[in-house]
């Protein structure tokens, strides 16, 4: 059930219909906390909905699954960003660096708040 809602969510943010492609993907979290992939796709959509508080906390819940996967790190920084929390956002973008100077987008963003 809960990959076929993120299926028709997917469908719905193609189409532009946010507020549904919300809902879906919000039943198929709620029916499967883990569904990573549900949770990533509702970041997107309260990002595209500029909503990047609500973004944030579904990133969060997929670093805690995931507290390696540095392309959620990196959007989880931009989401930081773009609300307003420069802080959180460079903490975000300097542990996907970890050191090294290979992710372009953690740079990139660590470029924009050091402006």
């Amino acid at each position: 059930m809960p990959i076929a809602l993120n299926l028709l969510g997917t469908i719905r943010a193609k189409q532009g219909r946010l507020d549904e492609a919300e809902t879906l993907f919000t039943r198929a979290v709620d029916n499967n906390a883990r569904f990573t992939g549900a949770r990533l796709n509702l970041a997107y959509v309260y990002l595209e909905k500029r909503e990047p508080a609500k973004a944030v906390v579904q990133l969060k819940q997929v670093l805690d699954l995931e507290p390696t996967n540095t392309a959620v790190m990196v959007v989880l920084g931009d989401a930081y960003l773009a609300s307003g929390a420069t802080d959180e956002a460079e903490r975000q973008y300097l542990d996907a660096l970890e050191g090294r100077l290979d992710n372009a987008a953690a740079l990139l963003g660590l470029a924009q708040v050091s402006r």
